[in-house]
Formats: structure tokens, C-alpha cells, sequence
């Protein structure tokens, strides 16, 4: 092997080199966001209607489309460092956050914090809107390691990384770590609360009896039964719809998420 051989594998194995520690050093950026930011909650509810980095690498945030005046959160507690009207991002705040990260909430049709004002997780701090270079209701969020710059991008960090990989279309909810309601979500909710139990009529029972032992109203067994009326005899089959009730939704872990939505539920 001649020299310039030599020389050219030298360069090579540093390129190499160079490019595993540069992964490595992303790697653990990542893992480090991920300690920072494991108790942030998604700032609101809706769907994501674009991503990080599309439109040519310039949309520095992600897109959650929901109804006009959608409440806005903050992710973590922290102090707002700017709240104004700007022609491109409309109504939005900036919040600096303890982990040295700042959060940006754009698009607002109602800023409800001031410059200087102390913010808790969770709190409310403004109303999904339409305002500014917008084509719709939405709430274009970012994340930004340290202060957010104007025209520096380099600052800005996808979404996904603390909150899990979504895409356009999932359903999301304000107030959870990780706020996809998936599709399985959706059918295990739908089979919890569908489930049903058989009762046969015994002596002396009415339908007023079997409502108040099931905890749920006589329509419903009517309903489910299709009874024109409430007679009913003995030994007669009867199918009763299980109650959706706050102890059985705790139970399947649902309880949050459907109270998140607005759902109410018997008992909470």
C-alpha cells in the first residue's frame, strides 16, 4: 500500500469516525430531552395537522387543528417572556421554562397571560385561534433549547422527540405526557363499555328492581331489550348494558382521558 493509499484510508476511518460520534452526541441530546421534559403535558386537543420540518425544513413546530377557542396550556411551569400580536405567528406567547427550554404558543385568537407572568403545568394561558399567517384554526407549538432567536433555527427541537411520534391525523389530547388516542384506544374503550350481562327474572322482580340492582336506568334495559312496555315474566331473559361508571372506567385507566375530552361520567 503506497502512501497516498495510506492517506486516503486515514481520511476515511476519520470521516467515520467522526460521523458515529456525531450520532452518539444526537443520541444523547435526545435521551437528555427526554429527562428534561418526562413530566411536560401536550399544550391542547385536537389533531395534528402538520409535522416538524416540513415546508422545505421551515415550519420549526407542529400543528394541532381543533374549535375555535380550544383551551391552550403550558407544557411546564415557567414565566412568560413575551405576549403580543405579531404579523406571522398572530396572538402568541413564549414561555421560558426552568429545564432551559422555551415553548412557543402560536396562532392564538385570545392571549390570556401577560409579560412577566408566572405560569403553572397545565394552566391555561390562551384560546386556539386563527390569527396571522394562518389558514385555519390551530395552534402551531414549538420547542426551542434556551431562548427562542429570531431567524436562528438552530434552536428548535421536534416535538416528537418529548411527547412520541405521532403524524398528521392522530388525535391528541391537552393535559397527558404522551396524548395520541389511537385507533386502539378507541376500540378498547369501545369494548369496556359495551360489555353486557344477562339477568333472568325471578318472582317479584320489576324492571324498576333490576335498574336500581345494575345501576342504570329502566329505558336503557328496555332499550337494549327492545320492550314495548315493562312487563316482563319470570324467566325471561334480560340483557343488561353495563354502566359506565367512574370506578369502571378508573379500573381500564380511562378515567383521564375521558374527562379530558369533556365526557362526564356517573359518579365523578
Amino acid at each position: 500500500m503506497n502512501f497516498y493509499s495510506k492517506l486516503v484510508l486515514a481520511l476515511l476511518i476519520f470521516i467515520s469516525l467522526l460521523t458515529c460520534l456525531e450520532s452518539g452526541q444526537a443520541f444523547g441530546n435526545e435521551e437528555a430531552i427526554h429527562i428534561d421534559t418526562k413530566d411536560w403535558i401536550f399544550p391542547t386537543s385536537g389533531k395534528i395537522s402538520d409535522e416538524f420540518g416540513t415546508r422545505g425544513g421551515e415550519h420549526r413546530g407542529i400543528d394541532i387543528s381543533g374549535s375555535y377557542g380550544e383551551s391552550v396550556r403550558t407544557v411546564e411551569e415557567g414565566e412568560v417572556t413575551k405576549s403580543y400580536y405579531s404579523s406571522s405567528y398572530g396572538h402568541v406567547i413564549f414561555v421560558s421554562h426552568p429545564s432551559g427550554y422555551e415553548t412557543v404558543y402560536a396562532h392564538l385568537s385570545n392571549r390570556l397571560v401577560k409579560e412577566g407572568a408566572k405560569v403553572q403545568k397545565g394552566q391555561v394561558i390562551g384560546q386556539m385561534g386563527s390569527t396571522g399567517r394562518s389558514s385555519g384554526t390551530h395552534l402551531h407549538f414549538e420547542i426551542h433549547v434556551g431562548a427562542w432567536e429570531y431567524n436562528n433555527d438552530t434552536t428548535s427541537i421536534d416535538p416528537y422527540i418529548v411527547f412520541g411520534k405521532g403524524e398528521v391525523g392522530h388525535e391528541v389530547l391537552a393535559n397527558l405526557h404522551t396524548p395520541y388516542l389511537s385507533d386502539s384506544v378507541h376500540t378498547h374503550i369501545e369494548q369496556q363499555t359495551q360489555s353486557e350481562v344477562h339477568h333472568i327474572v325471578k318472582d317479584g322482580d320489576t324492571l324498576w328492581d333490576i335498574a336500581i340492582q345494575y345501576e342504570i336506568e329502566v329505558k336503557d334495559i328496555m332499550d337494549v331489550n327492545e320492550l314495548s312496555d315493562s312487563l316482563i315474566v319470570v324467566g325471561q331473559e334480560l340483557t343488561i348494558p353495563k354502566p359506565l361508571t367512574s370506578a369502571h372506567l378508573k379500573s381500564i385507566g380511562f378515567i383521564e382521558v375521558l374527562s379530558t375530552l369533556g365526557i362526564e361520567v356517573n359518579g365523578v
